[in-house]
């Protein structure tokens, strides 16, 4: 890595926005410095949203990842501080709009209850979506399968179905989106 003219006038204690100045020009040991710095509170402040540890974690990783990669066209008004706050006050933010979203999508593959005034072919064809549902969770993949009966049939959360089977929450999420992908690529025939 190059060194630059900043690296020559370092104070012995840097300052966040020299950090930040020195960042911007590809700088790894300034990175590192402000990554030490501000990770445990930072995933310590997504946590008090979130209440997860591991999601915290994963946040405030994958903001310091992309703070590397957009680096060069950062542009700070006021603190380094703030700044970094700010923008993971964002990130949670687009966590619990993501979450929204992905909820929505999740309540989409419920096969409907049949509640008052059917006909008797609705009720038919209830019966026969049910009965391919069925079909198809046997054919999925074990653990896919296991993961979508505790999450989906039996109402778990993903947390909680994550306990019950000892995998880490980000595994039974991504069992859970392949369970509900199958289940739409096979009976989207069945849809039309």
């Amino acid at each position: 890595m190059k060194s630059s003219n900043l690296h020559q006038n370092r104070p012995v204690m840097e300052s966040d926005e020299l950090l930040f100045e020195l960042l911007k020009n590809n700088d790894e040991a300034a990175f590192e410095k402000l990554y030490l710095k501000y990770y445990d509170s930072l995933v310590r402040y997504v946590g008090m949203s979130i209440q997860d540890k591991y999601y915290s974690e994963e946040i405030v990783q994958e903001f310091f990842m992309q703070l590397w990669m957009k680096k060069s066209y950062l542009k700070i008004q006021h603190s380094v501080s703030s700044y970094l706050y700010r923008s993971i006050r964002n990130k949670i933010l687009n966590h619990f709009r993501d979450q929204s979203t992905y909820q929505k999508y999740f309540l989409l593959t419920d096969v409907p209850d049949i509640y008052y005034d059917t006909s008797g072919m609705e009720i038919i064809e209830h019966n026969e979506l049910e009965r391919k549902v069925t079909h198809l969770i046997r054919k999925m993949p074990e653990r896919c399968r296991e993961v979508y009966v505790l999450n989906r049939q039996k109402r778990f959360s993903i947390r909680k179905t994550a306990q019950i089977l000892s995998r880490p929450v980000n595994t039974v999420d991504k069992q859970v989106r392949r369970a509900v992908s199958f289940l739409r690529e096979h009976l989207a025939p069945v849809a039309n």
